[in-house]
């Protein structure tokens, strides 16, 4: 079957809008997220606050997701409760709601400093591995003198 891409698209963006996952800033991070039978493989495991924009590619054959949870807990000691975790319990931020293998989605979240856990939630997948530590750090701004000593930088009047 043809798929018409405006469609789907909008299919994605309504989606996206309704679990608070929204459209991604050119301005903030990129992680990449491979998910496959039974490993959940983040392209970093930290970046700063703000806007961040995860695409997940489901590399394997059946359907996969990916939920953001703020927890405090080590990434493989999150409260279970009938083969999926408690997402109450440990401060659910976001998904990407199950999709399809060989199929690639993608959502921003605005992730504020913290440590979080990266989980395929739908039943059992969890338990069997599928899930990586991830954290969000500060933003740093350079300083007026690293800006300008930076290669590149424009060089002040009157400085040889």
């Amino acid at each position: 079957m043809k798929r018409k891409p405006h469609l789907l698209l909008g299919l994605v963006l309504g989606l996206a809008a309704s679990v608070g996952i929204g459209l991604a800033s050119a301005q903030g991070a990129t992680v990449g997220v491979e998910l496959n039978e039974w490993s959940l493989i983040p392209s970093v495991s930290s970046v700063s606050t703000g806007d961040i924009l995860f695409v997940a590619a489901n590399t394997g054959v059946i359907p996969h997701e990916l939920a953001v949870v703020r927890t405090d807990l080590a990434a493989d000691a999150l409260p279970v409760v009938n083969g999926i975790v408690d997402e109450q319990a440990v401060g659910l931020e976001g998904r990407i709601q199950p999709f399809p293998g060989g199929v690639t989605e993608s959502g921003t979240l605005t992730l504020a400093p913290g440590n979080y856990v990266l989980i395929c939630n739908i039943p059992g997948h969890y338990q069997i591995g599928m899930y990586a530590g991830f954290s969000v750090t500060e933003a740093v701004a350079p300083t007026a003198e690293a800006t300008a000593t930076s290669p590149g930088a424009p060089v002040p009047r009157g400085t040889p």
